[in-house]
């Protein structure tokens, strides 16, 4: 005989009220993944997939399974984030040659002193799935409901849910079980549908999808769902992707009767990470948890279809940063202070307190700075949610900024660096260009070789550097490579890139055109210079060398902060090089800075002189060229 009980999910949600559309404003964990697979030899030695906890007030408990379904495993954390696994997992394994070969779970309830598993099972396809029902009494030991199992099948002919039946959220409301699951066709473009029980185990589906994607939206496919009810409505988090599988997103709804739903206009809610990180291929399956107005998510995400479980929170209607700026991404040290802005909200109104946490990427100097809305400190006006102050940057190194908020009624604490809410700077460098060749490559192709950067700085080694040259002149088009690689840069040296730029021109192009070079250290762009390229020097080179030497006047002057000073080198005997040097002195006669000191072989040079670099004041300044027996000098004037 089959008997209802009354289950009811163990998540001690608090039913207060908040924006319904709070939940769309998440912010992953910086050191995700919280739960990877195990050592070679273990069970879930390939991948670990399919979260889904229930909190007790002390404990979280986790139950997951593998891409391959090669059984459910449990695990435990105190805080959702350090998880330990049990040790004699998996905990409900598939039955070989059966429907639930390979199996994956998805809803467990607890009704206070038994548990209750939903999963989806298969044999060979796991685009075929079915759902089944398990029970427990301590949520290790479980005992598959074998007289009624699969529990919901796949529709008959023409429904909409012919070829599967993927099992979701199953929620006990009003006397009865309700479920969101997942199915497709035979075109395989999922849809979510919706079925009811009275006693968990006998379903009636309800005819017709009840969210599938529309023609326009680019991602087909809607599956996944994760529903929690409170306030009289249903909040739904479900996933959506190309028909590849690949580069998905969590979309948000809402419902007053679980059947019509209401997309967020703020979807996608989350997305895959950027390249090279854990979740860049694939997320997957989410999570929700509520515990007061802190919205808590697990998910699975994948790299090279190797699956972790993650873990993210959208605090928007507690104390937090959302942003962090500094002023500027590359500060010069010892000099003044540099500013440090922060968002900070406070939705229910609550006083609070705001530091900026400053973290170098060596690990060598961690500091705080008290934040202020005061007005007073780079914040704007005060009382704008705009906090503000100053730090002393010494020292050259990497840094991350996070902001930290504490609730001073609450004592809600968190920090921005433990959240991806941060701001980057350098005291590195600067990387600068040093120096280049202007060629035709075709008669409407130009390239810059030999090109050089410097590191400016005096004690750092920077590493992995990279520069992509950009410009707003629409002649100018195809520009590569995208980011050319100079590598590590020791401090007062250049490096040579040897295949340097390249690019393509129209008839409508100026004799001058400006460019601008963003220079990035391990990917992020700290530093900007600038430079311009004079084509009428290439027009002659392509007509013949140049047939003397010569020292052009700098272009701009007056110049601030950079100048370009171009001369060229004869053609003599084929193939001779000259010994070039090219020197910056002040009105005294002292040596600035030293922007040349190489053998060059015959052409047109142009060299960029930044200002910044050697801190210049303002007033006249010298450039002489050396060139074998050659010498000429010209004068030029720096404007601050």
């Amino acid at each position: 005989m089959k008997t209802s009980i009354l289950f009811f999910l163990f998540l001690l949600l608090s039913f207060t009220h908040t924006n319904n559309q709070a939940q769309t404003k998440w912010f992953k964990y910086a050191g995700n993944p919280v739960l990877e697979r195990g050592a070679t030899g273990e069970w879930d030695d390939k991948d670990v997939i399919d979260a889904y906890i229930l909190w007790d007030s002390t404990t979280y408990h986790m139950w997951y399974g593998t891409d391959d379904g090669d059984g459910i495993g449990y695990a435990t954390s105190l805080d959702g984030i350090s998880w330990e696994k049990y040790p004699n997992n998996p905990v409900l394994e598939g039955d070989s040659g059966e429907w639930d070969t390979k199996i994956r779970p998805t809803t467990i309830l607890f009704d206070g002193t038994h548990y209750k598993m939903y999963y989806h099972g298969w044999t060979n396809d796991l685009l075929i799935s079915k759902t089944g029902l398990a029970t427990s009494p301590d949520g290790i030991n479980w005992t598959k409901d074998t007289l009624n199992n699969p529990i919901l099948s796949s529709g008959g002919a023409g429904s909409w849910d012919t070829y599967a039946a993927w099992g979701g959220k199953v929620i006990y409301e009003n006397s009865s079980y309700k479920m969101w699951y997942h199915g497709g066709a035979d075109n395989r473009i999922w849809k979510i549908g919706y079925a009811e029980s009275e006693d968990g185990i006998e379903w009636t589906k309800h005819l017709e999808p009840v969210i599938e994607q529309d023609v326009s939206e680019t991602r087909p496919h809607a599956a996944n769902p994760f529903v929690i009810f409170e306030d009289n409505q249903y909040s739904m988090w479900y996933w959506c992707t190309y028909t590849n599988y690949r580069d998905s997103q969590f979309n948000y709804a809402t419902s007053t009767d679980g059947l019509e739903w209401n997309k967020s206009e703020s979807n996608p809610i989350l997305s895959c990470g950027i390249m090279g990180t854990w979740d860049d291929g694939n997320i997957w399956k989410p999570f929700v948890l509520k515990e007061g107005n802190l919205y808590k998510m697990w998910y699975s995400g994948a790299r090279n279809n190797n699956y972790s479980i993650g873990y993210a929170e959208d605090f928007s209607n507690l104390v937090h940063a959302d942003s962090v700026m500094v002023d500027g991404t590359y500060i010069i040290p010892n000099e003044e202070p540099t500013n440090i802005l922060g968002g900070v909200k406070s939705p229910e109104g609550h006083a609070l307190t705001a530091k900026a946490m400053i973290l170098s990427d060596d690990g060598s100097n961690k500091d705080s700075v008290e934040l202020f809305d005061d007005g007073l400190n780079g914040d704007g006006i005060a009382g704008d949610g705009i906090y503000g102050g100053y730090w002393q940057v010494t020292g050259e190194n990497d840094y991350t900024v996070g902001i930290k908020t504490v609730d001073q009624v609450t004592g809600f604490t968190r920090n921005g660096l433990n959240w991806n809410i941060t701001d980057r700077f350098s005291s590195k460098g600067p990387i600068v260009i040093n120096s280049y060749s202007v060629v035709e490559l075709s008669s409407n192709r130009i390239g810059l070789s030999d090109f050089k950067l410097k590191n400016d700085g005096t004690e750092k080694t920077i590493e992995g550097v990279s520069a992509k040259l950009i410009t707003s002149d629409t002649c100018v088009t195809q520009i590569t490579p995208d980011n050319a690689v100079f590598g590590d840069i020791i401090s007062g040296e250049s490096n040579n890139h040897t295949s340097a730029f390249a690019f393509y021109i129209d008839n409508s192009c100026s004799n001058k055109i400006a460019f601008k070079l963003k220079i990035s250290s391990n990917g992020v762009v700290y530093w900007t210079d600038s430079l311009v390229v004079i084509l009428t020097d290439v027009e002659n080179e392509l007509q013949n060398l140049p047939k003397e030497f010569s020292l052009e006047q700098n272009y701009p002057n007056p110049f601030n902060p950079s100048t370009v000073i171009s001369y060229t080198l004869p053609s003599g005997v084929k193939g001779e090089m000259s010994n070039v040097k090219l020197v910056v002195y002040d009105v005294l006669g002292r040596e600035v800075t030293t922007l040349v000191n190489e053998q060059q072989k015959a052409g047109y040079y142009e060299v960029q002189f930044t200002s910044n670099n050697v801190q210049l004041t303002s007033g006249v300044y010298f450039y002489q060229l050396r060139a074998g027996e050659f010498v000429e000098t010209k004068k030029m004037v720096l404007l601050r």
